[in-house]
């Protein structure tokens, strides 16, 4: 069976051979460190992150190897990301739920060459489990080729950017989180409207909580809650007052 080590040799491989190539081309950078690709923005920078799972690789009756890669994009702000760190703190989240384009891309690697030390000898149990895998996997329906991947970033990645290159219009996106809002307004010295929008955003998970019957979400509300207090108290040097 092949090892874990060489499904990350071949998930590098494939991002260096296959994706970068036509990703440098429409001005992305890629970083091998963490498996991304980045096109800079005098604010905003649009990355491009690869997700690979233990199913990234398939074989078919024919020996014909597939390696499925997720591409999904998110918008960074690394100067937000810094100063977050330094006045809260923390790691700033990201934007990656609320502005995104993801796709699943098949890439055949058949051509690719391996060595021995990229295999090893499975136990009865793994030899099962790999021949039951096997028989069951086949390449995804929903998955893009890819000869699909420059029209992926020229179609769905980039346009989805263009109206939000700056601060300002990325405020002005109905699609940013709701907590991340009172933070960017902080962030860009808009101190007075930070505040309405904090107590505004901490009425509404309070209300939320006051409706919810789920433990498990209202620890969760608890914490956003006890968070945006201790933010709040950093930023401004106050108490949050909703009253």
């Amino acid at each position: 069976m092949i090892t874990k080590r060489a499904i990350s040799k071949i998930h590098l491989k494939v991002l260096s051979e296959k994706v970068a190539p036509i990703l440098n081309e429409l001005g992305f950078k890629f970083l091998k460190s963490n498996a991304s690709f980045v096109k800079s923005g005098n604010e905003i920078d649009i990355v491009v992150k690869s997700f690979i799972n233990s199913s990234s690789l398939i074989i078919d009756e024919d020996d014909n190897l597939t390696f499925l890669i997720t591409l999904r994009s998110q918008p960074k702000l690394t100067k937000f990301s810094k100063w977050h760190e330094v006045n809260l703190g923390t790691d700033s989240r990201d934007l990656t739920n609320s502005i995104n384009a993801q796709s699943l891309f098949a890439f055949e690697i058949s051509n690719f060459e391996f060595s021995k030390e990229d295999f090893y000898e499975p136990t009865a149990n793994q030899r099962f489990k790999n021949y039951i895998s096997r028989s069951l996997s086949t390449k995804p329906k929903d998955s893009k080729d890819e000869v699909q991947l420059g029209e992926f970033i020229i179609s769905e990645v980039l346009p989805l950017y263009q109206n939000i290159d700056n601060l300002e219009k990325l405020l002005a996106n109905g699609r940013i989180p709701l907590y991340m809002k009172p933070k960017l307004l902080a962030y860009n010295g808009n101190i007075e409207s930070s505040k309405s929008e904090y107590k505004l955003v901490y009425g509404k998970i309070q209300e939320d909580l006051q409706n919810e019957e789920r433990e498990s979400i209202r620890k969760h509300f608890e914490y956003e809650l006890s968070k945006m207090k201790t933010d709040y108290r950093n930023l401004f040097n106050e108490e949050i007052n909703c009253d």
